[in-house]
């Protein structure tokens, strides 16, 4: 009897040496800092350890995955999302960690389940999440702060998620929100000292084309008829042909509608009046009196340096020039009239 308990002492004490011995000379692995060893035993979860370094028991545990916990920045491309009736591609930028004890938060069987999500599955699991987000914050957002009514057009609707503006705020405020309870569910810790950016909004190049044509009718009222006025007073002699070359370089300007308010401008600079006078005694001898348009007689003395004159009087004809003139039969001793 008494050998067969010190048999088994022997044993026992045999095992718990070897044991000990495994723990401290057996095989071992260093952790980083910014890595996790997900540990199972006998083909089941067992534990997630390091960083440090960790020994493991030969025969029973097994590395099943290497988890990396740094925070970091992803890129999320989220196409195909309308906002006040426009669609939108966006592209936002945000820093999180892959931490799935801190997402179990202690509950083991959570944490059990998050362990068996695949880095391919949480990567989409994210980009589902992300788009849930924006999705339910725009519904929000349209419902708080709708488009006024002079907002209610196309450049309006594109310009009402602009950066800095405070729907655009509230967005990515609303965004971090959500994705600070939702993320955990996939054992993803959103780091919210890093605030979500949206990097980039694209829309269909059919809404850019139309934005482009609205640009150009814009440009083709009062900014584009200052814009010409203060060229010609830079350039007093520039031709209306080079004048038009250059608005028309503008991108978004129409050419045609260029060339027709300088031909307004034209014509109304053109205006010149003529006046033909016979005195009422004397030789018949007319007089031609030309008053020239004012921006053209202004440009004159601009140049020249002298006074604008209101009238410029021509001088008398000659008698070939009065071949051309019809003598006008009188009415009265006192009068005649102009042919």
């Amino acid at each position: 009897m008494d050998v067969l308990i010190f048999l088994g002492a022997v044993i026992a004490l045999a095992v718990i040496l070897f044991l000990l011995y495994l723990v401290l000379f057996g095989p071992s692995r260093i952790v980083p800092e910014d890595r996790r060893l997900v540990i199972y035993r006998n083909g089941r979860f067992h534990r997630i350890v390091g960083p440090g370094r960790v020994r493991l028991l030969p025969g029973l545990d097994e590395v099943k995955k290497e988890i990396e916990v740094r925070d970091h920045p992803i890129d999320l491309s989220i196409p195909g999302i309308f906002a006040y009736g426009l669609p939108n591609d966006f592209k936002l930028n945000l820093w999180c960690q892959v931490d799935l004890e801190k997402a179990a938060e202690d509950n083991r069987d959570r944490l059990v389940r998050l362990v068996q999500i695949t880095d391919s599955e949480r990567e989409h699991q994210i980009e589902i999440l992300v788009r849930q987000a924006i999705i339910d914050q725009m519904t929000r957002l349209q419902a708080e702060i709708p488009l006024r009514p002079e907002e209610d057009n196309l450049m309006g609707k594109v310009a009402a998620l602009a950066p800095g503006t405070d729907r655009n705020k509230q967005l990515l405020e609303g965004i971090s929100q959500d994705l600070v309870q939702t993320l955990p569910t996939i054992g993803v810790i959103l780091d919210e000292e890093y605030p979500i950016k949206l990097t980039q909004r694209g829309i269909p190049q059919e809404m850019v084309e139309a934005l482009e044509r609205m640009r150009g009718r814009q440009l083709d009222s009062e900014w584009l008829k200052k814009y010409a006025a203060e060229l010609r007073e830079q350039f007093p002699e520039i031709s209306n042909a080079v004048l038009a070359q250059m608005l028309g370089s503008i991108k978004g300007v129409d050419l045609s509608n260029v060339q027709g308010f300088l031909f307004e401008q034209e014509a109304a600079e053109n205006q010149a009046s003529v006046r033909l006078k016979v005195p009422r005694d004397g030789p018949v001898t007319p007089n031609i009196s030309v008053n020239p348009a004012p921006a053209k007689q202004a440009k004159s003395a601009a140049v020249s340096g002298a006074e604008p004159h209101p009238q410029a009087t021509s001088p008398h004809l000659t008698k070939q020039d009065l071949v051309v003139l019809k003598r006008v039969p009188r009415t009265d001793q006192g009068q005649r009239k102009s042919a």
